[in-house]
């Protein structure tokens, strides 16, 4: 039995009777405490994206690379993505279990098949955890004059590795309340600054406030071409990501047939919307392009330029409190998954992995395990434009795997109140595959997007070595217990 698997598993029942029951039907012991709410649940995918996480770490690396009209990056790829969030929130009412990328492949397609998926989203969440961490000290650390240098950067991300994981041994109930709180100071500040700046910019009749400018590239633009602007979608594609973490997370969600849909699309639509008013404030707010491509900081450098002090200081402490919720939640998200995948059998040393705490229901283990492979990449990419890129099209590869495997299930009645595209399901899923692929080349195959490409090819050789020394064999043995225990309730 599956459950035999699940080292420290309880015999108690998590959550209302019916929620339990809907875990035990696919063949587990339900571990995990089950008490977040709808907003909560909201929380952890718009948490996920953090605009301002993904803003303040990458708005430099787009302006840099396709000057202004970069921002134009941002309403493609917002697009693109609310298809993969219907996509998604279509499948989600069928496998209400933690670890989305590798439980939904597996049960609609096959535990071998699902590997995939779950490993290019275990490393996306691995390095999006890094990378999160490591804008969150690019800021931080020059703020509080802690210095600029890039071992002090890293030393600041690791300690913040190091609280996240403490933080998360005392239970998701401690850690979701955190992520309210910080989900609604964002709403708030990151939209208060944006549209302060938009207003202030035409009010003012600064010289860049006019919409000819979103079309230029700048003089100072890096790589001007469509290379370079292909390569800028970089920052919307970070960021406009992590709207499924709520399904990373469903075992610990109340009533998530119905939660999690509803929170991947409002977290991916409200995101979108609200960033990109954030983005044209601050393109339209620039003082110089040049000052502003050259500093490490540039978002903080235009609001030092165009707001009092003491409006900066509550802004960016608003937004240090969001990039510490998006690493956190980003951790909870990958040792979700990544405990998911050990307890059937996926991963070296999976009874360890999947031991939970009796007192907190943390997996204390996965999550010790994912703070050290998180430090590990940190020392070893060191510049966030390459653990952003790496995190980047992992999740994609992994969107693309879990979309493909949907199409067993695509045009099935939908479950009785939930979410569900209908007769539009299959051309979406088609839209959605095409996206995948189109947003992975813009991220690979321009010139300053090989560290990427080469991240992925190595991400992918790791990915079948690993099946084939180990995932084969044991695919084999869930299959036959996946039609026993679950399969039924997908198809």
């Amino acid at each position: 039995m599956l459950e035999d698997q699940s080292t420290g598993a309880h015999d108690s029942v998590v959550g209302t009777k019916d929620e339990a029951d809907s875990v035990r039907e696919f063949g587990y012991k339900p571990v995990l405490h089950r008490s977040m709410g709808r907003f909560s649940v909201f929380a952890i995918s718009f948490s996920l994206i953090s605009i301002s996480t993904g803003i303040f770490a990458n708005y430099g690396f787009g302006l840099n690379e396709g000057g202004p009209r970069f921002v134009w990056t941002w309403v493609m790829v917002g697009m693109g993505q609310f298809v993969i969030a219907l996509n998604l929130a279509h499948l989600a009412p069928r496998v209400p279990l933690s670890g989305y990328a590798y439980q939904w492949a597996a049960r609609m397609r096959s535990p071998g098949y699902g590997w995939f998926p779950g490993w290019f989203a275990l490393v996306g969440w691995l390095t999006g955890t890094a990378g999160v961490a490591y804008a969150f000290a690019a800021y931080f650390a020059p703020y509080v004059h802690l210095g600029t240098s890039q071992g002090t950067i890293i030393a600041v991300t690791i300690g913040v590795v190091a609280l996240y994981t403490v933080i998360h041994l005392f239970g998701i109930t401690a850690t979701s309340r955190l992520n309210d709180f910080s989900v609604t100071a964002e709403l708030i500040g990151i939209s208060a600054v944006g549209v302060g700046l938009l207003i202030y910019s035409f009010v003012a009749g600064l010289p860049h406030a006019y919409f000819g400018y979103l079309a230029t590239h700048g003089h100072t633009a890096s790589a001007a071409g469509l290379g370079g602007f292909a390569v800028s979608s970089l920052m919307a594609a970070y960021t406009l990501t992590g709207y499924e973490g709520a399904a990373d997370l469903a075992e610990e969600a109340k009533n998530p047939r119905i939660s999690v849909p509803r929170a991947i699309i409002l977290a991916e639509v409200i995101s979108a919307t609200v960033g990109f008013v954030v983005i044209l404030g601050f393109t339209f707010a620039i003082p110089n392009l040049k000052a502003a491509q050259a500093t490490g900081t540039p978002l903080l450098y235009i609001m030092s330029a165009r707001m009092p002090g003491w409006a900066v200081d509550i802004s960016m402490a608003l937004v240090f409190v969001a990039i510490f919720a998006c690493g956190l939640i980003n951790m909870a998200a990958v040792s979700r998954l990544g405990y998911s995948m050990a307890r059937d059998n996926m991963l070296p040393f999976s009874r360890s992995l999947t031991k939970v705490s009796d007192r907190y229901r943390s997996p204390y283990v996965i999550l010790i395990v994912c703070a050290v492979i998180s430090i590990l990449f940190t020392l070893t990419a060191k510049v966030e434009s390459t653990i952003t890129s790496v995190s980047s099209v992992a999740i994609f590869a992994a969107y693309f795997m879990v979309i493909l495997a949907g199409f067993k299930v695509m045009n099935l009645p939908p479950l009785p109140g939930t979410f569900s595209l209908g007769k539009f399901a299959k051309p979406l899923a088609y839209l959605g595959l095409a996206w995948c692929v189109l947003i992975a080349a813009a991220l690979t195959v321009p010139s300053v997007g090989h560290t990427a490409a080469k991240g992925a090819v190595v991400m992918l050789a790791l990915g079948i070595f690993w099946y084939f020394y180990r995932v084969k064999r044991v695919a084999a043995k869930q299959a036959e217990l996946h039609k026993d225990q679950g399969e039924s309730n997908v198809v």
